[in-house]
């Protein structure tokens, strides 16, 4: 069976591998050596289910989200139905779909006003990103402006 190291990336961005000796700095500048675990077992994987009877009950849980940096390209391609139709699920949208004979439209009766929803509040940064990711979108033609009257 192949040695496995266990990397963790901390808060300040700094990559560790906890199954070996390594050293952290905590908040106050005290530097802390931890020698890791060299464990010989696997770990025991739980469902979601199992992870939320554990949550509830006040136990401390750490979250391993495992991927394969080795692996390249898109995942996308390795479904089935996305393998048997290329064309209709192109790496990148090309933009707006052609004009069809039938045009979709919502029948409003005369006199109504539109439904008032107050707009969902957001932080000034998430909400000047969705402006630059709405733009991007415009230009590249990927999305037009509302006509709803």
């Amino acid at each position: 069976m192949p040695r496995v190291s266990i990397a963790v990336s901390s808060l300040l961005g700094k990559t560790v591998l906890v199954n070996q000796k390594f050293t952290v700095q905590n908040e106050s500048g005290d530097k802390i050596e931890v020698n890791g675990i060299q464990s010989s077992g696997s770990a025991r994987i739980i469902s979601a289910i199992q992870a939320n009877k554990i949550l509830h009950q006040g136990c401390a849980v750490f979250l391993a989200y495992v991927i394969n940096s080795d692996s390249v390209g898109s995942q996308c391609s390795k479904i089935q139905t996305v393998f048997e139709f290329p064309d209709v699920f192109p790496e990148e949208l090309l933009g707006l779909p052609p004009d069809r004979e039938v045009e979709f439209a919502i029948e409003v009766y005369p006199g109504t006003a539109p439904i008032s929803i107050p707009p969902y509040r957001m932080s000034p940064t998430k909400l000047k990103e969705l402006k630059v990711q709405l733009q991007h979108l415009l230009d590249r033609g990927s999305i037009h402006p509302s006509t709803s009257p």
